[in-house]
């Protein structure tokens, strides 16, 4: 067993003086919830909408909330198929179940673990209501492609945009394509409240449904305008889904500093994977040209066990024994797990197979990019050093 000082600083999230202060004042205020549109959610939501040019944002409790919301507003019954990512986290497929609806999962199309439009294509039936696409760790899905497949079907468009706050592809944002964008603002997200989410439309009917949905008679009287939804304003649907107001402080905190955190995170993680690159067997993720992965939740590289000359369990255990944060991939692709069991998810593994997503869940490796957000000149000088002498042995 080695022992070794550790050299890791305080993981992400971490806020600045004035985010905290700003909190502790709600708290001495007695302002730990909002029933309303308040001053701190107001903020956070216009800011989110703004930088998407989106027409509307509904700030909630997750990321989980805002696609059950995104879903039901868009029209999702019982019956109803919706195509998604095998790839992803639950969330992106459980509150289809919620609904009634059966999430078909389909194949990885690109070595980044996302979806393209021909695996989308393979999971479609007469029943499919939708798509719901995730920009896995942050890689742009290849949207234009993805969008004219959901127009040319008559079918609605989620982005599960969780993993990929402020990522690019050609120069647009995630979370601008869909009928529906879904950001979590929860635990370790680049933009965390702690908990929290947040939606995206440009679809009035859809943001004022999910309103309803979320909230109730005084955040619906400030937002709904329609008037047969504006009817149920006196109550909502009861779903009491909001976000607090402190949550909304941190997070639009982090939202404020979101093109700094890129910056530091890409250039601490290219350098980590630059330089572990040079080891026999491991090698960067790829991902598609023109594509930026944003605040980088989640840094993985590929481990060739036969190249590197060790199972990658056993590298994985050597360099964990040393204080190292390594691990196998973030997220088990959902066929892999209960889900794929429900009797509601059934259609999803028949006849195609999951051949891609198998071998990134075998092969990836995780790196601790919660450690990336200040100067990580250090840690990424121990980690290099280990890895190295772990591979000399």
């Amino acid at each position: 067993m080695h022992q070794h000082t550790d050299p890791h600083p305080q993981p992400w999230p971490v806020y600045p003086p004035d985010a905290i202060e700003a909190c502790a004042s709600l708290l001495a205020a007695g302002r730990s919830y909002d029933y309303a549109r308040g001053t701190e959610i107001a903020a956070l939501e216009d800011h989110f909408a703004s930088q998407h040019d989106r027409s509307h944002a509904l700030a909630v409790n997750s990321g989980t909330s805002a696609l059950f919301l995104a879903y039901q507003a868009l029209g999702v019954t019982a019956g109803d198929e919706v195509v998604v990512p095998t790839f992803t986290f639950p969330a992106t497929a459980t509150p289809l179940l919620w609904l009634g609806a059966r999430p078909v999962l389909v194949d990885c199309g690109e070595d980044s673990g996302n979806l393209t439009a021909e695996t989308i294509a393979s999971g479609i039936t007469e029943r499919t209501r939708g798509i719901a696409v995730t920009h896995l760790y942050g890689h742009p899905c290849d949207m234009p492609a993805i969008v004219r497949l959901a127009r040319e079907k008559g079918l609605f468009l989620v982005e599960d945009c969780s993993h990929a706050h402020g990522a690019h592809d050609q120069g647009r944002r995630v979370g601008t394509w869909g009928d529906a964008a879904v950001f979590s603002l929860g635990a370790r997200k680049p933009v965390s409240g702690g908990h929290g989410g947040m939606l995206l439309t440009d679809r009035t009917e859809v943001y004022e449904t999910a309103c309803l949905s979320s909230a109730s008679q005084r955040r619906s009287l400030q937002s709904v305008r329609d008037p047969q939804r504006r009817l149920m304003s006196d109550t909502g649907l009861g779903g009491n889904l909001r976000i607090s107001p402190m949550a909304a402080v941190l997070a639009h905190a982090h939202l404020r500093q979101l093109d700094e955190l890129i910056e530091r995170r890409r250039s601490n993680g290219d350098r980590l994977v630059r330089e572990l690159a040079t080891l026999p067997g491991l090698s960067a993720v790829t991902a598609r040209p023109g594509t930026d992965a944003g605040g980088r939740f989640g840094l993985h590289m590929v481990y060739d066990a036969a190249e590197a000359g060790l199972p990658r369990d056993q590298m994985i255990t050597r360099l964990t024994e040393r204080g190292l944060r390594i691990g196998s991939t973030q997220t088990t692709p959902l066929h892999l797990t209960s889900l794929s069991r429900s009797p509601d998810c059934q259609s999803a593994s028949t006849c195609h197979g999951f051949p891609l997503a198998d071998r990134l869940a075998r092969t990836w490796i995780s790196l601790p990019a919660d450690y990336l957000h200040g100067d990580a000149t250090a840690l990424i000088r121990h980690y290099v050093r280990h890895f190295k002498e772990v591979w000399q042995r």
